[in-house]
């Protein structure tokens, strides 16, 4: 009896079996690789440490008959033949032993290992055929065997595949690592084209491998997953570990806004620009929309926002940012204010000044204050500069330019916490540091003798007073004599001289921006005593005639004065009140009757003395 297997031959009777199966049952039994086949049986691995992934399960080698009857016998597995007359497998069994053995006398049986994946078969030949036909063996079998002669084998030796699916299109591949950006579910789909498919292994993580039995559902965050997966067909070929890296981003990017540039709160410059950056868990950022108003968000932000082309007054920002697997973050807003309007400026004048016309003039002691307002974000700070100097930072009120008289000009900056900048303010002014020249004069009866001035009440003082600059406000005088200091009065118009004796005159002017000049003084005498006169009669009297002395024709009468202070000007006469005062010195009485002689004496400064005499001459 002979049996053919593909081109081998082997002398056969009834059963074949393989590894301790019989031929034709319905069950998988565990086949030893060829490694194997005389290895001593060894204990499982021990498990990898936990930081090294969990290898794949050790699958044995093995049969498998489908329900069809056709026989899966895995490539790699050995197979070994027996000869059994009992169907039951309770009979006597002997394992065949091919020709080597038999030659080589050791009696250890030899696998037989199938070439190729695919059909093999078994061949009980018609021995008379088979001599005849034995070079067409390979090819045509069916020539010399009885179709019942036939046993059909099928070799597998090809590992299943398996694909991986899923149905999540938010999702983002980078390099070996696929983001979702939705809860998943990932279905393990395996395919094998000889025995089919026994299971799928899977492990999370790197841990030990499990039977995969429903589609893995993942729906929480998660920053990294592995997942490594392998199919089992049914006679042992495991598929070589593949592996899927996987993490779930469900949580939208965040963006922070960051203003670069002046800023007062939310009170901005032109000068002001927006930066934006987004930091995302997972997926990475797509891409960051902003608009300003009622821009559309569709604006992607490539580059800082500048907002020197808003106008001045309330806007809002807003802004949000895509990650590469669809999540969009909340929109954010920031209302702003963007202020466009420099600070006002203005001045406080403190101390002296006056307007003459349209001309301002300070003094020395005029000071400046400065002040700045502003309607948003604050002054920050003032800055000023006389004329042509440079310009310093505002601190306190300042003064004019110590220079001689004449135009100087103040120039006003200001600048609010945002950088604008006010339109420069300009006050023009005189600065008049000199104080007015005062002078004296008098009007009137005045004699200087022997070196003083003399003068009366009749006398008038005038004062008067120069300025080169904002003009003359007041001249101020007073007399201190013989009596109490005189209290200081204003002068206004030509005053007279009081007093009898030695006075002092002291007086001063300030202009309009109060220069006071240096007080001025001046010393005169104050006659007021008018002369002493004298009438002498040459002759006695001769009598009485109605109370009135009465003088012989022909006596003389003398006049004459004296002054003690300024001395005598003139004697005047006068008889019976007609005709005119003469000068005289004496006179002669010549007519007869009764007669009145006034006689008036004065003195330089016109003080008169006036005396009358009546009388009889006989």
């Amino acid at each position: 009896m002979r049996f053919l297997v593909g081109k081998t031959i082997w002398a056969l009777a009834l059963v074949v079996l393989g590894a301790g199966l019989a031929f034709g049952q319905g069950q998988a039994e565990p086949l030893p690789t060829k490694a194997q086949a005389e290895a001593v049986p060894q204990a499982p691995a021990p498990a990898a440490a936990a930081q090294e992934p969990a290898p794949p399960l050790v699958h044995p080698k093995k049969f498998y008959t489908a329900p069809t009857g056709v026989l899966y016998v895995n490539l790699a597995a050995p197979i070994y033949l027996k000869l059994t007359s009992d169907s039951t497998g309770k009979g006597e069994e002997v394992v065949l032993l091919n020709s080597t053995a038999l030659t080589q006398g050791d009696q250890k049986p030899v696998p037989l290992f199938f070439e190729n994946d695919g059909n093999h078969t078994l061949v009980h030949p018609n021995e008379a055929e088979w001599e005849k036909s034995r070079a067409r063996v390979g090819s045509h079998l069916s020539s010399v065997a009885e179709p019942n002669s036939f046993f059909q084998i099928r070799a597998d030796g090809q590992p299943p595949e398996t694909k991986l699916k899923t149905e999540v299109k938010e999702k983002l591949v980078v390099g070996d690592l696929t983001i979702f950006g939705k809860p998943v579910l990932i279905t393990l789909e395996p395919t094998d084209g000889l025995s089919g498919v026994e299971s799928v292994f899977t492990s999370l993580e790197g841990q030990p491998f499990v039977v995969n039995q429903a589609p893995l559902e993942f729906g929480g965050q998660a920053p990294l997953v592995q997942l490594r997966y392998y199919a089992l067909d049914r006679v042992g070929n495991p598929e070589p570990v593949k592996e899927f890296h996987f993490a779930l981003d469900l949580t939208s990017p965040q963006t922070t806004l960051e203003t670069v540039g002046p800023a007062v709160g939310l009170v901005l410059s032109p000068f002001t620009e927006f930066q934006l950056a987004t930091t995302d868990n997972q997926a990475g950022v797509a891409s960051i929309f902003a608009q300003i108003d009622e821009d559309p968000l569709g604006n992607k932000y490539l580059k800082p926002i500048k907002l020197d082309k808003l106008a001045e007054g309330l806007h809002q920002l807003r802004y949000a940012s895509l990650d590469g697997v669809m999540n969009q973050e909340k929109v954010q807003t920031l209302d702003f204010f963007l202020d466009r309007s420099g600070p006002e400026p203005a001045y406080e004048i403190v101390g002296d000044q006056s307007f003459e016309g349209k001309t301002l003039f300070f003094s020395a002691r005029t000071k400046i204050a400065l002040t700045a307002t502003d309607n948003k974000a604050g002054v920050k700070e003032i800055r000023y500069g006389f004329d042509k100097e440079p310009i310093s930072l505002y601190q306190s009120p300042v003064s004019p330019l110590e220079r001689p008289l004449g135009l100087q000009f103040l120039r006003i900056q200001a600048e609010d916490k945002v950088t604008n900048q006010a339109k420069e303010v300009r006050l023009d002014f005189v600065y008049d540091p000199i104080a007015p020249e005062p002078s004296h004069k008098f009007l009137g009866p005045q004699v200087t003798w022997r070196g003083r001035l003399y003068l009366c009440s009749r006398s008038q003082l005038v004062l008067s007073a120069k300025d080169q600059g904002a003009g003359v406000a007041e001249i101020s005088y007073r007399f201190s004599g013989l009596q109490a200091q005189d209290p200081k009065a204003v002068f206004a118009e030509p005053v007279n001289i009081p007093g009898q004796g030695l006075v002092s005159l002291e007086y001063e002017s300030k202009d309009k921006v109060n220069n006071l000049a240096a007080t001025q003084k001046a010393e005169f005498f104050v006659d007021n005593v008018p002369p002493e006169l004298f009438l002498h009669f040459s002759n006695g009297e001769l009598g009485k005639e109605n109370g009135l002395p009465i003088y012989p024709k022909g006596t003389l009468v003398f006049f004459a004065a004296t002054d003690l202070d300024v001395g005598m000007d003139k004697i005047l006469a006068q008889v019976d009140g007609t005709g005119n005062k003469v000068v005289a010195s004496a006179m002669t009485l010549d007519k007869l009757g009764n007669h009145k002689v006034v006689v008036e004496a004065t003195d330089r400064l016109g003080n008169v003395t006036v005396q009358t005499a009546e009388f009889v001459v006989q």
